[in-house]
């Protein structure tokens, strides 16, 4: 059972199952980070996201260029996971939810547009829609994600992406556990 409640002296010095190692995170699966943003470093007030971090090899790569279905279903595969609740000050929370909701605003705009296009005789909109959807995916994706997974292993994941003010809060890996 996970504690949902910690009473701690100062929060600034407090972690758990956060550290940095060299330019990155590792975190325990029950990491709980520090109330500063991610992002900026900034006080997040209390302000976090949930944030499902996954990793596989990056062997499958080369899988893309020969068939992305196959890529696809082995990713979903062979990937590992860690859930986590990333810290985000006002001004990213509100970004992210933003370009969240612009990102599925955008999906649609395939179908529709496909749909406009064969009823109007007019093929233009099929590729106007095809890359207004494909924008909407990379909006999603940039906007969810301000940081990854380069590696998960076990109940560890080491994560990139974290702003390095916020990374220098946190005690050094001394763990022998190899990480990469």
């Amino acid at each position: 059972m996970k504690p949902t409640l910690r009473l701690v002296e100062s929060t600034d010095e407090f972690h758990c199952g956060v550290w940095k190692k060299d330019d990155v995170l590792v975190i325990s699966s029950d990491a709980v980070f520090n109330d500063r943003c991610i992002c900026c470093n900034s006080p997040a007030d209390g302000i976090s996201s949930r944030k499902i971090l996954f990793w596989h090899s990056p062997l499958l790569l080369p899988l893309l260029v020969l068939s992305f279905p196959f890529y696809f279903l082995l990713a979903l595969f062979f990937k590992r996971t860690v859930t986590t609740s990333i810290p985000l000050c006002p001004k990213h929370y509100r970004i992210r939810m933003a370009l969240t909701g612009i990102g599925v605003l955008m999906l649609p705009a395939f179908p529709a547009l496909g749909i406009y296009a064969v009823v109007a005789g007019k093929a233009a909109f099929i590729l106007i829609g095809l890359l207004t959807s494909i924008a909407g995916l990379a909006l999603l994706g940039w906007s969810r994600n301000p940081i990854w997974a380069i590696s998960i292993r076990g109940e560890y994941a080491v994560i990139q992406g974290a702003n390095p003010e916020f990374s220098s809060a946190y005690p050094e890996w001394d763990h022998h556990i190899q990480l990469k």
